[in-house]
């Protein structure tokens, strides 16, 4: 007699299955580059704020040369590149902790509207750059004045 197994499988509950899926979907956010070496990557934080006129994005650059930084405007994306230097010069040093971070990082802001790519200023202060981009003259309300006859 001749007999086929079929290996035992317990049934899959909902529950192993949404665990699964909610493991899956914190290991993709993390893959995503947000952790380098099992550190969290740096990129600088940002506000961004909309006026009649303008847009304005600040963004934290601590301990950063405002010079190294690159920033460039296509389609109505904002584009901040640059790199935070790791300080490790102290010779004979031992470090307990190590938590600032470090590294090249890329930050893509998409404006919601047209802007005016000749129309952008940066400045820096105390560690906050604070990028101004004009919005174009079609995306800027205008007042319509109602004539009566």
């Amino acid at each position: 007699m001749n007999v086929n197994l079929i290996p035992w499988r317990t049934p899959r509950s909902n529950l192993s299955t949404l665990q699964q899926d909610m493991n899956r979907l914190v290991e993709s956010f993390f893959d995503d580059g947000w952790v380098a070496a099992g550190r969290r990557a740096w990129a600088p934080t940002l506000d961004v704020a909309e006026t009649p006129e303008c847009y304005i994005v600040k963004a934290d650059l601590p301990g950063l040369d405002p010079k190294e930084v690159e920033i460039s405007l296509a389609n109505d994306t904002l584009v901040l590149r640059g790199e935070k230097k790791e300080e490790r010069e102290e010779k004979g040093c031992t470090w307990h902790r190590v938590e600032r971070s470090h590294g090249t990082f890329q930050r893509a802001i998409v404006l919601p509207g047209a802007t005016d790519p000749d129309q952008v200023e940066a400045v820096a202060e105390k560690g906050v750059l604070t990028i101004t981009v004009s919005k174009s003259r079609a995306a800027k309300p205008r007042r319509i004045d109602v004539k009566t006859k």
